[in-house]
């Protein structure tokens, strides 16, 4: 597993619980993740998306 630090910079919610998320990160740039389940009632730190 990867780990990086950035930027959100704007989400999309995707359904009843995933998103899909626009980031910026210094090594790579502009990045598109999808989470799956992150807006289920387990997640409690949505701040704190483990890219």
């Amino acid at each position: 597993m990867n780990s990086q630090n950035g930027f959100l910079l704007s989400y999309i919610k995707y359904g009843e619980n995933d998103a899909v998320l626009h980031c910026f990160t210094e090594e790579d740039g502009f990045q598109s993740y999808f989470l799956k389940g992150i807006y289920t009632k387990k997640i409690r730190r949505k701040p704190f998306f483990c890219l």
